[in-house]
């Protein structure tokens, strides 16, 4: 008991000093705290960010491995089909999946749209008037030519569109109309806003197309809706015309499903050619779906490849401050306990007199350390409290400005999505979303869907600060570091002898 109030005593007697030990005290303890704080809230976005965007695994043939395959291998070897990636689409393990078919027709309706005279130089295009007159008012269709099997305009199906990577990254957007919807079985088509100016066509027309196969079979398909390229593509053929990326339709499975059937490709349409897939799992399940796919009798010539380098470069900068957060972390617990410890040295150095009368009226250096020690811990724990506190309301604004800044990006990402798809109702299954819409739609008279209203719920707070671990592990460290620099230092001073200190004080 007189340890204790001699150290209280001690401590009112000399307020400037313990204050200014207090003081340290409490800003090492909110550097810490913020510090803490930020580390947690950097690793909590990390996790919702892979809740949100599941790893996403596709299967690649590796052809040069194949090309030496013994001739028993090649035999047994079968291409992935869609039964087989619906197979794999089906697992427990996967979240979400797709895939696209893709094919090609000719119209005698409508032009295709091409960059041939656009590039041509004016005298090539004034020599050539007459020719290209004469050639297309003859045998040519306005579509292309029919004996080619492939044909101008390319039809593209996704299994689900809401996975289309143009219209999530806003390379096309709906312009008028809708898009096509995974449940669409109707024979509807979106086309490019260049090919419906070129050819005067609106939402609500009818082109025909004609089988590239045989020109007596013909597909009667309905616009729907028409999109905008914002970044334009074009390929350039050896010895044929330049392609443009406008000629690109998109329809539905059952319509394209209905075109190979007529081109008698169904029985052996596969991967290799002009189908590709995607599955969406969680990361800890890759080596399980490894073994499953393999289960179900994919060859080991197809790898499996996923794009988790892509998300680790993406989330390379929030790791960057979690991980900087917890250096700057070990940095201030060291730099404070060296602080600390020349402190407390030089405040027990001038009361070396006070320790030389304690210890010479028979008070052992086990008591005196001890109540040296309560000195300093009684000013750590009041200044612990005070720098928790304040280092809890200043990491609680830094850690809803991180969340902010993630819920701001990631709405305005949803957003854009939905904008370029035309409206709501096109979420990629398998990826999570922290949110609950409701959207109403109305149909305006120029064939645009508007989103009405819209009500997203987000989780505002990251309520970091009152995880009573974090506050436990603060208080342990920081009060270890304490009661080490005190320790260390009247260690130090208790190496002299009573009769030593006092004749130094005479």
């Amino acid at each position: 008991m007189y340890i204790l109030k001699n150290a209280y005593t001690n401590i009112i007697r000399a307020k400037g000093r313990n204050i200014l030990l207090g003081i340290i005290v409490m800003a090492i303890t909110i550097g810490a705290c913020i510090a803490i704080t930020i580390n947690k809230s950097g690793n909590a976005i990390v996790s919702s960010y892979k809740e949100n965007n599941p790893l996403e695994v596709s299967l690649s043939l590796d052809t040069m491995s194949y090309r030496d395959a013994t001739d028993e291998e090649k035999e047994a070897f079968n291409l992935i089909d869609i039964d087989t990636i619906n197979s794999i689409g089906n697992l427990d393990l996967v979240t979400g999946y797709y895939y696209t078919l893709q094919s090609s027709l000719n119209s005698n309706q409508i032009e295709a749209v091409s960059y041939d005279d656009l590039f041509a130089k004016p005298s090539q295009t004034t020599e050539s008037s007459d020719t290209q007159t004469n050639t297309e008012t003859t045998n040519r269709p306005s579509g292309g030519n029919m004996m080619e099997s492939s044909g101008d305009y390319t039809l593209l199906a996704y299994s689900d569109i809401s996975y289309n990577e143009d219209f999530i990254n806003g390379d096309r957007k709906i312009l008028e109309g809708t898009m096509i919807d995974k449940d669409n079985t109707d024979n509807v088509i979106v086309i490019s806003e260049e090919l419906a100016t070129n050819n005067n066509l609106e939402v609500g027309d009818s082109i025909t197309f004609v089988n590239t196969n045989d020109e007596t079979i013909t597909y009667e398909l309905k616009i729907v809706g028409i999109y905008e390229i914002v970044n334009e593509n074009f390929d350039i053929g050896m010895g044929r015309n330049m392609t443009s990326s406008s000629n690109q339709i998109y329809t539905n499975i059952t319509v394209l499903n209905n075109i190979l059937s007529d081109n008698g490709e169904m029985s052996d349409y596969e991967m290799s050619s002009s189908i590709s897939s995607a599955f969406y799992i969680e990361y800890e399940d890759l080596d399980q779906l490894t073994e499953k796919i393999r289960e179900l009798g994919v060859s080991e010539y197809y790898s499996i490849t996923t794009n988790e380098d892509e998300i680790t470069e993406t989330l390379s900068p929030i790791k960057n401050i979690a991980s900087f957060s917890f250096t700057f972390l070990i940095i201030i617990l060291i730099v404070g306990a060296v602080v600390l410890t020349i402190i407390n040295l030089f405040n027990i150095r001038e009361r070396k007199y006070e320790i030389g009368v304690l210890r010479a009226i028979g008070m052992n250096k086990m008591k005196v350390t001890l109540q040296l020690v309560i000195e300093i811990f009684i000013i750590a724990f009041i200044s612990l409290i005070i720098g928790t506190g304040i280092g809890t309301l200043c990491a609680q604004p830094v850690s809803n400005y991180m969340l902010a800044q993630e819920i701001e990006n990631y709405t305005e990402e949803q957003s854009n999505i939905s904008n370029n798809f035309g409206g709501e109702g096109f979420t990629r299954p398998g990826f999570n979303n922290s949110s609950s819409t409701n959207t109403d739609t109305t149909n305006t008279q120029d064939n645009k869907i508007k989103p009405q209203t819209t009500t997203t719920n987000y989780v505002s707070n990251l309520e970091v600060h009152t995880d009573i671990t974090t506050i436990l592990q603060l208080f342990g460290v920081s009060l270890l570091l304490t009661i080490i620099s005190g320790t260390v230092a009247v260690m130090f001073v208790n190496k002299y002898e009573p009769n030593k200190i006092l004749q130094n004080r005479g």
